[in-house]
C-alpha cells in the first residue's frame, strides 16, 4: 500500500505522508525530555550564577564600606591631632611671647632701678592710695633707705601722715616698697609689678583667643 495519501480539494493536489507502520516515537520524547533537562540546568546554573554575582557583590560592597568607614575614621583622628598640635603650639608660642615680654620688663626696670630716683616716684605713687591714713609703716630695701634719708624724702612724707615708720628689709628689691596702713596695704614690691604685667599679657591673650 502507498504511503502517500492524495486528496483534491480545488482542483489542488495536498500531499500528506503517513508514516509506515512500526515507526518508533521513544526517540522523540527522549530527545524532548534531554532539552527539557539541559533547559532546567541552564537555568539553575544561571540563577545559581545570578546568586552568586549578587552575593558577591553585596559582600564587596559592605567590605567596601567598612573600609571607606575605617579609613575616615583614621582621617578624622589624623586631622584631629593636627588640630591639637596646633592648639599646643599656640600655647606654646603665647608662653613664649608672655616670658620674652616679662623678661623685657624686668630688664627695663632694673635698668630704671639704677636711677636713684626710682624709689622716691615709687613711694609718692604708693602713698595715694593710702590718704586718709594715720599711721603708716613703710619697708623698703636698706639701700634705698639710705637714699630717702639723705635727698629729703624721707621728711616730705612725715609732712602727709600723723605717724610714720620706716623698716629696713633685705627682701624687698630695690625700687619697691611695702606699705601697711589701718586703711589698707599697698604692695608696690618690684616683683608685685612684674606679675602685674605678666598677668596683664595673659589676660590680653585670653581676650583674643
Amino acid at each position: 500500500m502507498s504511503d502517500v495519501i492524495r486528496l483534491n480539494i480545488r482542483s489542488k493536489s495536498l500531499k500528506a505522508f503517513v508514516p509506515e507502520a512500526g515507526v518508533d516515537f521513544s526517540q522523540f520524547t527522549a530527545f524532548t525530555q534531554e532539552d527539557a533537562l539541559k533547559k532546567e540546568m541552564e537555568k539553575k546554573y544561571q540563577s545559581g550564577f545570578d546568586e552568586g554575582y549578587q552575593k558577591a557583590k553585596d559582600e564587596m560592597e559592605n567590605d567596601y564600606s567598612d573600609e571607606l568607614l575605617r579609613k575616615t575614621e583614621n582621617f578624622y583622628q589624623i586631622l584631629a591631632s593636627f588640630e591639637q598640635k596646633i592648639i599646643d603650639y599656640e600655647k606654646s608660642f603665647d608662653k613664649i611671647i608672655i616670658d620674652v615680654s616679662t623678661k623685657i620688663a624686668e630688664k627695663i626696670v632694673h635698668k630704671e632701678i639704677e636711677n636713684k630716683t626710682v624709689i622716691q616716684n615709687t613711694l609718692k605713687e604708693a602713698v595715694k592710695k593710702i590718704l586718709g591714713a594715720n599711721e603708716i609703716v613703710i619697708k623698703i630695701n636698706p639701700e634705698d633707705y639710705k637714699g630717702i634719708s639723705l635727698d629729703g624724702t624721707q621728711k616730705d612724707l612725715e609732712k602727709y601722715f600723723s605717724k610714720i615708720r620706716f623698716e629696713q628689709d633685705g627682701n624687698i628689691d630695690i625700687g619697691g616698697c611695702l606699705i601697711e596702713s589701718e586703711v589698707g596695704n599697698v604692695d608696690a614690691r618690684i616683683s608685685t609689678q612684674l606679675d602685674e604685667i605678666t598677668k596683664a599679657l595673659e589676660n590680653n591673650i585670653i581676650i583674643k583667643e
